[in-house]
């Protein structure tokens, strides 16, 4: 299962490579460590919602399965490094989710279909809202909150985040990838 060579191509669904472990093994540090710069304001974890950005841009050199574990192990990471996101409310919990459905769905789009890195975050953000859209829902009734004002609100509330993923994240996504591709690290 882990081999020291990269048989399979980019779009394969192959094994898991130790190179691929190395990338989501970083994926997971940054997103612990860059989350926690944002922690300094407050407010700006939700708002720009930084532990997604390594999970997202990880998601394009990962196998499916990598990818999908990737997203559900950063939100622990950090929050048993840094307490964010709490357990109490369990946002981790639905964070764990969120983002293993996000890149879960980044992998899958971006090896089953012929489109770009902007189509690929665009559509697994578009999956990735209604699951958390639908969670929120759940969790507002479990914590009896108005459920449709409650997710309406946490859904709306991160756009500047989701700008900078659908707008900046596309084109570095596809600049780390191809340097990826093209590296010794790579070819190896």
């Amino acid at each position: 299962m882990f081999s020291a060579s990269d048989k399979g191509s980019s779009k394969s669904f192959g094994s898991i490579t130790n190179r691929q472990l190395v990338v989501a093994a970083t994926a997971i540090a940054l997103g612990t460590i860059i989350p926690f710069l944002f922690h300094g304001i407050k407010g700006a974890g939700p708002l720009f919602l930084p532990l997604y950005y390594p999970v997202i841009i990880a998601s394009f050199l990962l196998t499916p399965s990598l990818a999908a574990l990737t997203g559900l192990l950063t939100p622990v990471s950090s929050t048993v490094l840094t307490g964010m996101p709490p357990i109490n409310p369990p946002i981790v919990l639905i964070m764990m989710i969120e983002l293993l459905v996000l890149a879960g769905s980044i992998a899958v789009i971006h090896r089953r279909f012929a489109v770009s890195h902007r189509t690929t975050i665009f559509l697994a953000v578009l999956v990735n809202r209604v699951v958390y859209a639908g969670m929120l829902v759940v969790f507002a009734e479990l914590f009896r909150l108005p459920a449709f004002s409650f997710s309406l609100v946490r859904v709306i509330s991160s756009w500047p985040g989701l700008l900078i993923i659908l707008l900046i994240l596309p084109a570095l996504s596809r600049e780390i990838e191809k340097r990826y591709r093209e590296s010794d690290f790579y070819a190896e």
